[in-house]
């Protein structure tokens, strides 16, 4: 289960889209309270999150998760990159910090670092248990990557912003 936190309702669709159409299975939270109070919490093997957000913030959430025990792999996205939370948040373990716009391929190399991180027991206990839907989505999620660069790149950034457009 990848977590996606985000307070911009288009991008969390547009992130939700990409991560499923790698195969994964996604749940998305509005703010990192409601991700805190989910039954997801224990699910979740990798957290994509966005760094400033009303209440808690990306930083807060990693901080909380971190004082409750949950050490889950985290890829914080942000439009406003500060060079001293970049730096807090991967000392405190974050996989990866990316500015927006960021391409769909840095975000994909991210998860594929992020559920091959060093303990990695969700994951490799998935591959143990399923090792042939392990192989499927692995070929999957290379076939995609060879067709995704094949097509007009957009970043889920710019997938967020025609969702937004479209809506209004």
């Amino acid at each position: 289960m990848i977590s996606i936190v985000d307070d911009d309702r288009a991008v969390r669709a547009a992130t939700r889209g990409l991560v499923r159409s790698l195969g994964y299975d996604v749940s998305t939270f509005a703010s990192a309270e409601e991700f805190l109070t989910s039954e997801r919490l224990h699910d979740t093997s990798c957290l994509i999150t966005d760094l400033h957000m009303p209440g808690l913030s990306g930083i807060d959430l990693q901080d909380r998760l971190i004082a409750q025990g949950h050490h889950l792999p985290i890829v914080f996205i942000t439009a406003f990159p500060e060079e001293s939370l970049r730096t807090r948040a991967l000392e405190a373990g974050a996989i990866c910090f990316l500015s927006k716009p960021y391409s769909d391929d840095r975000l994909i190399d991210c998860l594929d670092r992020a559920l091959k991180s060093a303990d990695g027991s969700l994951n490799n206990q998935w591959r143990v248990l399923f090792p042939v839907r392990s192989m499927r989505l692995s070929l999957f999620s290379r076939y995609l990557r060879i067709v995704l660069r094949c097509l007009p790149p957009l970043t889920v950034y710019q997938c967020a912003m025609v969702q937004r457009q479209m809506s209004t």
